[in-house]
């Protein structure tokens, strides 16, 4: 009776280790197809801001692609983020509702755009079944850089300055600064805490004409 037991153990063990890697995996493709059209979208935008235009059965036919994707249709793509040392490219959307970080990095509506003078505050996730683009954010240390590039084609440099970790309501971490800097904000691998890096900026480089 004990060896039935054991044995009806191990293989219910078995079936839940199988159905968490299939959600991880699962999870891990959906965002990718969701990152790829949000970059789609993100260049269609800056190419219709310089002027720039495609073939029109092509636009006709990603717009008609979009449509199947209600969260590319919501999603206002603002940036890339780029951070090399951890090999993340990422685009950024405007605001940090459970249904926009999902698949992508967001923008805390409240805080500054890149470059300017203030707190760009960005939210991600760092787990499978819900985005792990800040999963690494952790292996940041002081100089590392982070790549932010716009609309309409601006590369903003920060170097990062510190990093530390804070209680969920301590908000003070969104709040202006007097020079342009950007926050990342995620959780702690446990979830009760945020981790945070900060970075300073340092170079802009505007697209050639």
């Amino acid at each position: 009776m004990k060896n039935k037991v054991r044995n009806i153990t191990s293989i219910a063990l078995i079936v839940i280790g199988l159905v968490l890697l299939f959600m991880a995996f699962k999870g891990k493709v959906e965002t990718k197809v969701m990152q790829d059209k949000l970059l789609e979208k993100f260049n269609t935008i800056y190419e219709s801001d310089q002027g720039i235009k495609g073939n029109e059965q092509e636009e006709e036919q990603m717009e008609e692609k979009d449509n199947t994707y209600d969260y590319i249709n919501m999603v206002d793509p603002i940036a890339i983020l780029e951070i090399p040392k951890i090999n993340l490219k990422v685009v950024v959307a405007e605001g940090t509702e459970d249904n926009i970080i999902r698949y992508a990095v967001g923008h805390f509506e409240e805080t500054a755009m890149p470059g300017d003078a203030g707190n760009f505050a960005l939210a991600g996730h760092r787990n499978f079944d819900t985005g792990e683009f800040f999963l690494k954010i952790d292996k940041l240390a002081e100089g590392d850089e982070i790549k932010v590039t716009t609309l309409d084609g601006t590369v903003y440099t920060y170097n990062v300055t510190n990093s530390f970790v804070v209680q969920p309501q301590d908000t003070y971490i969104l709040e202006e600064s007097d020079k342009p800097i950007v926050t990342l904000v995620t959780c702690t691998y446990d979830g009760s805490e945020r981790l945070i890096v900060q970075g300073a900026l340092t170079g802009k480089k505007e697209k050639a004409e």
